[in-house]
């Protein structure tokens, strides 16, 4: 075997590390080239997906620790989430999403645990004369590890290595030079719980013999609420805004533009919505830690010609419009509301000036909500948990013996199937007032209801940043090539 002396690393090889010196650390059923895929597998995917310190940012580090916590506590003889994950789907009926949550967390914890310990492992078995060599590897690319891990971290070093051997990191699994099996979970389908939830409202008002309609029962609720106080138009806006357009509570406390329009053609008087998009693309490497080598940026690179990662990227609209005409008693408040407490179009920014023009609309008043918007994003988010739990805690008020919740994602698939129920818009529609990017949204958002295929909703007038992509064809007909999840 080749062993280096005195010379730069520029990546790491099997002819550096002793095997078996490695085998007696790690066990006889971890090679040289398990612990390299591993370390280079989770570097390239950290890079393309974010590190720890953007993942805590959004939220969705201290997700991943809680099911970490959980897992761990199933398996108490060691505190192996590895374990803890197999034991609950041997003795739980876990549904497919779950499992499919559980073992994304369980990759990054894995990665994580890579990162960490795998430096200081290539270096205690690393032939000597490769020491010092591999040292300034990893001082210049690695910018955290343990020097000295102890015996349990090396045991879950050993435990991730095999994880992600049988469960390999979907980000980089389809361009890694060493070609990775699909997980067994690639094709699940959505949920329709929440979907569910709007026909369970429905439902329940149908059994009392109540002729109100859902968006009604909610409105009348709000609409009581009386407008002295300036925390219950607070909320009186906030259901509004969920009702019309059915935003994410993300998006209701990222800022929303209240606006009073003619359309320049009939001159039609419509209440608009400008909505920030939420789940769109974002640099995941923008103040980003990790630094590749020239190896791993090639395998990086890769990932751009791929159609499915170019799909991933490409998501989410960055900003939508929604027009309803001003034609019932919701959009009747609105108007009354942004007169009162808006202002003339005339302090609107240039980009925003830019964007109205080309939605053929002649722009009155304008209004922004919330008033405070928060600027941090974990202010931010507790802003949307709270809307949230305010939806909640109203819906059992319109609702009291119901057995599901209000939720904000029950206005959402209400939206979708009113505007689905409107056969004079199409398909594409529901996905740009959702603000997606893709035309799948048609398929699992909304109820298609065949009594009320003539029935027609008020007029509304849907625009978005970005077009839609293709893919409306259904999951069970489609192909498996480049089909993933590739959440980490």
């Amino acid at each position: 075997m080749m062993r280096l002396k005195n010379k730069n690393v520029d990546r790491l090889s099997a002819d550096l590390i002793d095997g078996n010196a490695l085998s007696q650390i790690l066990g006889a059923d971890i090679c040289t080239e398990n612990l390299i895929d591993a370390y280079e597998s989770a570097r390239v995917s950290t890079y393309i997906l974010g590190s720890d310190k953007l993942r805590k940012a959004t939220g969705t580090l201290k997700q991943y620790k809680n099911i970490i916590k959980r897992l761990k506590a199933v398996e108490k003889s060691n505190e192996c989430p590895f374990l803890g994950l197999e034991k609950l789907i041997e003795k739980s009926k876990l549904s497919t999403k779950t499992i499919s949550t559980y073992r994304t967390a369980l990759r990054s914890y894995a990665a994580r645990i890579i990162l960490k310990c795998g430096p200081s492992i290539v270096l205690r078995t690393c032939y000597p004369s490769n020491t010092q060599s591999l040292r300034d590897f990893f001082n210049t690319y690695e910018f955290k590890y343990v020097k000295h891990p102890k015996d349990w971290q090396i045991d879950e070093l050993r435990k991730s290595i095999l994880f992600l051997s049988k469960n390999p990191l979907q980000s980089i699994g389809r361009f890694h030079h060493r070609q990775l099996p699909s997980p067994a979970n690639y094709n699940r389908k959505p949920t329709n719980s929440k979907r569910d939830d709007i026909t369970y409202f429905e439902n329940y008002l149908e059994k009392r013999k109540t002729s109100v309609t859902f968006k009604d029962a909610i409105w009348s609720h709000f609409s009581d609420l009386g407008n002295t106080q300036p925390r219950k138009r607070w909320k009186q806006v906030a259901a509004g805004v969920s009702i019309l357009t059915g935003c994410r509570p993300s998006e209701y406390v990222k800022g929303v533009l209240l606006i009073v329009a003619h359309e320049k053609s009939t001159n039609e008087r419509f209440i608009g919505f400008r909505i920030s998009g939420t789940k769109c693309s974002a640099d995941a490497n923008a103040d980003n830690d990790i630094v590749l080598t020239s190896h791993e940026l090639e395998l990086a690179a890769l990932n751009n010609s791929d159609q499915a990662e170019i799909n991933y990227n490409n998501r989410g609209q960055k900003h939508r419009y929604i027009f309803w005409s001003n034609n019932n008693p919701i959009t009747n408040w609105f108007h009354d509301y942004i007169c009162e407490t808006g202002c003339l179009d005339q302090n609107l920014h240039n980009t925003l000036t830019e964007e109205l023009t080309k939605q053929n609309f002649t722009t009155c008043f304008v209004k922004a909500e919330p008033k405070n918007i928060p600027q941090n994003t974990a202010e931010r988010k507790r802003a949307a948990d709270n809307l949230g739990k305010m939806l909640v805690r109203e819906g059992k008020k319109i609702f009291p013996a119901a057995e599901r919740n209000l939720t904000p994602y029950v206005f959402r698939h209400a939206l979708a199937a009113e505007l689905r129920a409107n056969t004079t818009l199409c398909n594409e529609t529901v996905s740009y007032a959702l603000g997606h990017q893709s035309d799948r949204s048609k398929n699992h958002y909304g109820i298609f209801r065949k009594s009320n295929v003539t029935a027609k909703c008020a007029n509304v007038i849907v625009s978005a940043s970005n077009t839609l992509r293709k893919q409306s064809q259904p999951w069970e007909q489609r192909h498996s090539k480049n089909k993933q999840n590739y959440t980490i």
